[in-house]
């Protein structure tokens, strides 16, 4: 081939066949890119349940004072006292808030406010 031939002929075909290539190989870097995971992104972490089994007990005297759970029997049919299932219960992660139990639940109340502390209802 020629050198004449060469750069009349091919070259003005090879030219923008290249640049479409590096065009392309640019896309598909930015797209890429664009796919991979944030190396600052920091997943949600679940909230930390609060340890409050201090108040498990009193808890258990308040509601079998106010008649709220039998006191001559035990309160699971596993045979666990209410002081031990709280307790139980917040190892597993579940949040019973024995403290507003111990507190809050009163003759003013009610035992229906049970659900209230626990979250399974709105005051």
């Amino acid at each position: 081939m020629d050198k004449e031939f060469f750069e009349t002929k091919i070259k003005p075909i090879i030219n923008p066949i290249i640049a479409m290539a590096a065009m392309l190989a640019v896309i598909i870097f930015l797209i890429f890119l664009n796919s991979c995971p944030d190396a600052s992104y920091v997943p949600p972490q679940p909230t930390p349940v609060v340890k409050d089994t201090e108040w498990c007990q009193a808890a258990e005297v308040n509601l079998q004072q106010l008649e709220c759970i039998p006191d001559d029997q035990p309160y699971t049919k596993k045979g666990l006292t209410f002081t031990q299932f709280c307790e139980q219960k917040h190892e597993d992660g579940v949040f019973l808030n024995p403290k507003c139990l111990a507190t809050e639940v009163t003759e003013k109340t009610t035992c229906s406010y049970i659900d209230v502390c626990t979250g399974t209802a709105k005051p």
